[in-house]
């Protein structure tokens, strides 16, 4: 049994100072230290030789093979051709997600107005200076507010005279001819 196995609370090759029982000491340990409860040897645990200068072909060398290299760089252009593609239409995904919000919030201002006032607004500025809107939204893609196609309501002829006047707009869209990603055109959104 080693010296260090008869430490209290430490196992074997640990090379810790530790406080021993009395008597606790190996002949073959040369150095020893003293504690309150008794000597205890100090043993250090086995040192691994040094590896010394690399040499080629030698066994456990440290570093990549050319193989290993090609490999690694392969696999990584790989995942970059794969995710190009992706990276490409992430702007205009963007902003395709932008405009269906805009729309979505500028009908939704229409309808509320319609049902406040139990008429259709007159313009995009009459949305904002009654309160429903802050201010106009840029269109994403054309990247103006003043681009907005606006749909107005048709009247009939049994419609009285003042509500022949005003005609109030019920839907709107985007002024950009472009096509989407879709295939769809954005005027048509």
């Amino acid at each position: 049994m080693k010296a260090n196995d008869q430490c209290a609370g430490w196992g074997p090759g640990s090379g810790v100072r530790v406080p021993c029982s009395l008597g606790a000491v190996e002949t073959s340990v040369a150095t020893s230290v003293g504690t309150p409860f008794g000597t205890c040897p100090v043993v250090s645990p086995p040192r691994t030789p040094d590896p010394g200068p690399r040499t080629p072909g030698r066994v456990g060398a440290r570093g990549f093979t050319l193989i290993e290299l090609i490999i690694v760089v392969a696999i990584i252009g790989i995942l970059a051709t794969i995710a190009v593609p992706a990276m490409r239409t992430a702007p205009q995904r963007a902003r395709e997600a932008a405009l269906k919000e805009d729309l979505f919030t500028l009908r939704s201002c229409i309808d509320q107005f319609h049902g406040d006032r139990g008429r259709y607004p007159a313009s995009l500025e009459e949305l904002q200076t009654m309160g429903y809107l802050r201010r106009i939204p840029v269109d994403p893609v054309t990247k103006s507010a003043e681009t907005w196609v606006v749909e107005f309501e048709q009247k009939n002829e049994e419609s009285d005279e003042r509500d022949q006047e005003t005609q109030g707009i019920i839907d709107v869209r985007s002024g950009s001819e472009d096509t989407a990603l879709d295939g769809s055109k954005y005027s048509e959104w």
